[in-house]
């Protein structure tokens, strides 16, 4: 529903707090339940208390009594939280495994809204703080989905921490295959404020109590609306630019409205609001931690688990109303709810430099498909926002909407596992041409994919020749089949190899296309081998392609990355020509 901004692992670490409690100025604690209400701002301090290192406590297998803080846990191993690469343990081993923490939190604490910041998991998770469920990332098997990328951020009620005294944070983990773990910090318990900064670039001051009573009084009639299906009035309450997470007003009240249809009235519910004067462009932002709650056959159904959310708010300059005028930004995780899997499948979505100041422009679109056990939220941790800016603002290639989707392992085909190439073509792609400006036609399209997203980028290309004009992989797998269902299906799929499907095709229909590929010499995968097979079998054709092997490197993002430009000049050249 409302849709996530993401930053990168890098920022965090880079600007994340490591006292044990920091003094500030007062802040301000909204209400602990139900909607925002007026009531005066409690006085809070501003800390970080670091939890990693060596005192943590580690046990593979699987019991649920030890989420409880009374368990005894003085029988397992020690581990250092975090560690790169992951716990030693994990290298010959895949399946559950609990991480446990016994520390103080200081008294002089109480009152401050917390959050939990614990890094990076590999693959999924479950944690719990004094045995109360604060918060999950990924899907534990059978119907397993790896986040190892996903940075973990877990609003704490305020009801849950035992202020100057003992308390116990217990993580419930699974690894997939491979190496695994806790691999990356920050590992603690912050202030609001604390990440508000360092994580999330913002810069604000406490709002006067006259602009935060103004904006919870805006919230509370949102709510109050959207409870009543009161949706001219809802409506009225969001900026006529309001754009939020690739929300406009009109996609906004149209996703609530749905919301409604499915579970009913839908309660909206706020927690530990605080109101802030934003810096640098002086809007009014609530920093909340939203839930949204409906009902289904068997009752109380979350919509919206919660999590920490920013609105944005600016008066009317004519009639000096407030209203949400949403954050504006150009990198978030979209969805789109999928009949044909039968579950929300998250996409990324990059927004070029000028789409927020532009509303009448339209853009090109490429696909960005990522590897193997990958996802949409992984484009964060590579700031991919800042690359493509600079690419755009230094190298001159054209403004695009770049999408992401979230594959999985499924290789970008339909195969017993998931239906998911259809998902893509008919459900994902016509979404993305209806809630963003884009030029929706076969030229103004390009696939740029990575190790199992070359593959797909292929493949998907060459099935689809109205909907793709341009090919790119790096590192891609191009000389195997689609890895994706049963034994037999990888079996039967051999014609789905790029360099056997490359022989089969016709000069005039290869010619149809614009290519880029590469690889590095030393490629794990001897991906690099597959680069040269494709490279002679379209020389032999007469296809006009590029293609290049780099002396130096392995199958890693220090290969491809650097030469994401060479793949995006490619999708620019062909935008520009037609």
């Amino acid at each position: 529903m409302w849709r996530s901004s993401h930053v990168t692992f890098s920022l965090l670490v880079a600007g994340m707090l490591t006292a044990s409690l920091v003094d500030v100025a007062a802040s301000q604690a909204g209400p602990t339940s139900g909607p925002p209400s007026a009531t005066a701002p409690a006085t809070t301090q501003d800390f970080a208390l670091d939890l990693a290192g060596d005192s943590w406590r580690l046990k593979t297998g699987d019991n649920v009594a030890w989420s409880r803080p009374g368990f005894d846990d003085s029988g397992w191993e020690t581990a250092q939280v975090p560690q790169e690469g992951g716990q030693p343990v994990f290298a010959n081993y895949d399946g559950y495994a609990w991480f446990r923490l016994e520390f103080t939190l200081p008294a002089s604490a109480q009152g401050t809204p917390l959050v939990a910041a614990l890094g990076g998991i590999d693959d999924a998770d479950v944690t719990y703080l004094n045995g109360q469920r604060i918060g999950s990332t990924g899907t534990f098997p059978p119907d397993d989905d790896s986040q190892w990328f996903e940075q973990r951020l877990y609003p704490v009620p305020a009801s849950v921490p035992r202020y100057g005294a003992t308390n116990v944070l217990a993580v419930r983990m699974n690894d997939f295959t491979g190496g695994g773990g806790w691999y990356a910090g920050p590992v603690g318990l912050y202030s609001k404020a604390a990440l508000r900064e360092t994580f999330y670039g913002l810069q604000a001051t406490p709002a006067s109590r006259s602009e935060r009573s103004s904006v919870l009084r805006v919230m509370r009639r949102q709510a109050d609306a959207i409870r009543a299906g009161r949706w001219a009035t809802y409506r009225g309450s969001l900026a006529a630019r309001f754009f939020h997470d690739g929300d406009t007003r009109q996609r906004r009240v149209s996703d609530l409205r749905s919301l409604s249809r499915r579970f009913g009235p839908l309660r909206v519910r706020d927690t530990e609001v605080q109101v802030l004067r934003d810096r640098r462009s002086g809007a009014l932002i609530a920093d909340t931690n939203r839930s949204i709650v409906g009902q289904d056959g068997s009752g109380t159904k979350v919509v919206a688990e919660v999590s920490q959310e920013f609105l944005y708010f600016s008066r009317n300059p004519a009639t000096g109303a407030l209203r949400e005028r949403g954050n504006r930004s150009r990198y978030f995780l979209d969805s789109v709810r999928s009949k044909l899997e039968g579950r929300e499948r998250d996409f990324a979505v990059y927004l070029p430099p000028s789409y927020v100041s532009h509303p009448r422009r339209r853009y090109p679109t490429i696909y960005l498909l990522h590897g193997i056990n990958g996802g949409a939220a992984e484009w964060a941790t590579r700031d991919i926002q800042g690359r493509i800016d600079r690419l755009v603002r230094r190298r001159d290639l054209a403004e695009a909407i770049v999408v992401m989707p979230d594959a999985e392992s499924l290789w970008y085909v339909d195969s017993s596992q998931s239906p998911y190439r259809s998902m893509f073509i008919k459900e994902m792609l016509p979404l993305v041409d209806r809630a963003y400006r884009t030029r929706d036609r076969r030229g103004m399209r390009g696939l740029t994919g990575v190790s199992m997203g070359g593959h797909g980028a292929f493949t998907i290309g060459w099935a689809h020749p109205g909907l793709f004009s341009s090919i790119a992989s790096h590192m891609g797998a191009l000389d195997l089949p689609p890895l994706a269902g049963t034994p037999d299906e990888v079996a039967s799929h051999s014609d789905q190899t790029p360099t056997i499907q490359v022989t089969g095709r016709s000069s005039q229909f290869l010619s149809r296309y614009r290519y880029f590929f590469d690889a590095c010499q030393d490629d794990d995968f001897d991906f690099d081998d597959a680069v040269r097979v494709m490279d002679a079998e379209l020389t032999a054709k007469g296809v006009e392609h590029s293609s290049v092997v780099y002396p130096r490197g392995r199958h890693n993002d220090a290969c491809w990355v650097p030469h994401l430009y060479a793949s995006f000049k490619l999708h620019s050249d062909n935008f520009r020509d037609r």
